[in-house]
């Protein structure tokens, strides 16, 4: 029994860019803080980390590449 080689294609490419946006906006939120003194600014931080990238999880569904 011989496995076809299948081609491996990454079908969240696109969201690649959006590592970048999670390294800089804890220090965006915070210099936003300190412009505005508007507490709700060092929100940012948590509710993308732990609001937006999940959902965005959800919405972009399950990696069916990966095998699993």
């Amino acid at each position: 029994m011989t496995d076809a080689a299948v081609p491996y294609r990454d079908n969240k490419k696109l969201l690649w860019p959006l590592a970048s946006v999670l390294g800089v906006l804890p220090v965006i939120s915070v210099w936003w803080y300190l412009e505005t003194l508007h507490p709700l600014t060092l929100w940012l931080t948590p509710i993308f980390f732990y609001g937006l990238v999940p959902l965005i999880e959800v919405l972009g569904g399950a990696d069916r590449s990966l095998g699993r």
